[in-house]
């Protein structure tokens, strides 16, 4: 009798424990399978409608551009782990990146680059657009090693302009990361959005069409690069520079040989063991 009990008991456990199974399945598992399915279905619609979106691009061409950012992505990366491409600072500024940041060694070095620059440019006969001096960066709240680093890509490219012997710089304004324009107020009238460790600018310059070959072979070359390929240039530090976009045209009729590139160039801190972004 005791274990003809025990078996009853046993065979009640197992049936209680199926029926809680079945509960489990029908009461959780079941409706969460089926809403995955709707997830799937919706993302399948949506991808479809993103395609449709896409200027006529079918889900494949989607994808593919999918995958040709993320190459992207990862150029950028490599790029940035290579200390030749990265952007390179003069010893005064390398000297003061090593202590805390003082707006009045930076505002002593503004001063002096935009005097440099207003010189140079004289002695060049290159004509500046009005009010230049004011696109160079002022302090807003930026980590101090972004706006050393937006103070010196402005500077090296303006002095490679001067020097590749274009005749004027139209526009020349840094291309903000979204953090920075809600900081400054300022923002660029290109549609681009840099990266955290990219500081761009976007220029506009006219000239001769040997003087715009000259400043596009000039730009992706570091200093040490131009040294050996016997590329005469002003003294100073060069970095090397990558263009996002450019677009070059006529200046004029009257000037057949007479140029105007619009482009975007790129120097990108070096994003090493130990980099910060805020610092």
């Amino acid at each position: 009798m005791r274990v003809r009990r025990r078996v009853r008991r046993f065979y009640l456990l197992v049936g209680g424990a199926f029926l809680l199974l079945v509960f489990y399945f029908f009461a959780i598992t079941f409706p969460l399978v089926r809403m995955e399915r709707q997830i799937d279905a919706d993302l399948e619609i949506a991808m479809d409608l993103l395609a449709d979106a896409g200027h006529g691009m079918s889900r494949s061409e989607v994808e593919q551009k999918a995958v040709r950012l993320q190459n992207e992505i990862e150029s950028f990366d490599r790029i940035a782990s290579d200390p030749s491409r990265t952007i390179e600072f003069p010893p005064e500024v390398e000297m003061m990146l090593r202590q805390p940041f003082q707006l009045i060694d930076f505002d002593g070095r503004k001063f002096v680059t935009l005097d440099n620059i207003r010189n140079r440019a004289g002695e060049q006969k290159v004509k500046l657009f009005d009010d230049w001096e004011s696109q160079f960066p002022d302090y807003t709240g930026q980590p101090p090693r972004r706006i050393w680093a937006q103070l010196t890509v402005m500077d090296q490219l303006m002095r490679t302009a001067i020097d590749a012997g274009v005749q004027r710089i139209d526009f020349a304004e840094l291309v903000l990361h979204p953090d920075e324009k809600t900081s400054s107020g300022s923002e660029s009238d290109v549609s681009e959005e840099v990266i955290e460790n990219e500081i761009a600018v976007h220029m506009r310059l006219i000239g001769e069409m040997k003087a715009i070959h000259r400043l596009i072979l000039m730009l992706p070359l570091n200093g040490e690069e131009l040294k050996t390929m016997e590329i005469e240039r002003g003294p100073g530090e060069k970095s090397a520079f990558f263009l996002s976009r450019f677009i070059l045209r006529k200046s004029s009729a009257e000037n057949p040989d007479e140029v105007e590139i619009n482009f975007i160039a790129s120097g990108f801190l070096d994003t090493g063991s130990g980099w910060d972004p805020t610092f």
